[in-house]
């Protein structure tokens, strides 16, 4: 989280963090942010059942979703996108891909 945030920040966006998948969902519901970055794998709710919550609220349904994940078998990203997703970015990851891919989202490009 802390190479995110400083590689987003370092490209003038705010960054709001979440330890866990329930404390995202909170996050996601007062905050409103403009795109959402989950892991596959967090502890409480994993990264899917994260989405499929946010996806399943009208509050958060329409925030765009980028996943971090270690694992980018062919499956998985399909499973992801059927699921919702944005995005998908294979750990280790350059930074300047996910700010790249951020700034796409915000601008509407992906």
């Amino acid at each position: 989280r802390l190479l995110c945030r400083v590689n987003l920040e370092a490209e003038g966006m705010a960054v709001v963090e979440a330890g866990d998948g329930p404390s995202g969902l909170e996050q996601a519901r007062t905050t409103r942010p403009d795109v959402i970055l989950l892991d596959v794998m967090m502890p409480g709710l994993d990264g899917p059942q994260t989405l499929r919550q946010l996806r399943a609220d009208p509050a958060t349904s329409a925030i765009p979703v980028i996943f971090l994940t270690a694992k980018v078998q062919l499956s998985e990203r399909r499973q992801l996108r059927e699921l919702g997703a944005h995005g998908l970015i294979a750990k280790p990851f350059d930074p300047m891909v996910l700010a790249q891919q951020v700034t796409e989202i915000l601008d509407g490009a992906a």
